[in-house]
């Protein structure tokens, strides 16, 4: 496979990936809507792996600079041995999140 080729299937996945558009309680006091979209998406919520979770959504705004994606999930796994990803909706977008320590941490 040719280096352009590479770069070029990164970028896409980059942009294909889910967006961090907040944590649950910020999200659920900003508008009667999103406490609504939020009791939908639990309603709706299916487990998912980790795994599958890290390859769709992009960690980027939530993480600091250095800190990785694995040493956050294996925090937050510590603090919350329940720890979990999930798949659902957030309106009539696919949404993901992690779901710690009582906190939905939402990505569409």
């Amino acid at each position: 496979m040719n280096l352009k080729k590479i770069i070029s299937e990164e970028i896409n996945s980059f942009f294909d990936k889910k967006k961090y558009i907040g944590q649950c309680d910020a999200l659920r006091r900003n508008c009667d809507v999103n406490e609504n979209l939020w009791h939908q998406m639990m309603e709706n919520k299916k487990e998912i792996s980790i795994d599958e979770f890290i390859e769709n959504v992009d960690f980027s705004s939530l993480i600091d600079e250095d800190e990785t994606v694995e040493s956050f999930i294996l925090d937050a796994k510590k603090s919350d041995p329940t720890t979990a990803a999930y798949i659902s909706n957030w309106g009539e977008q696919e949404c993901m999140f992690f779901q710690t320590a009582g906190f939905e941490f939402i990505f569409v």
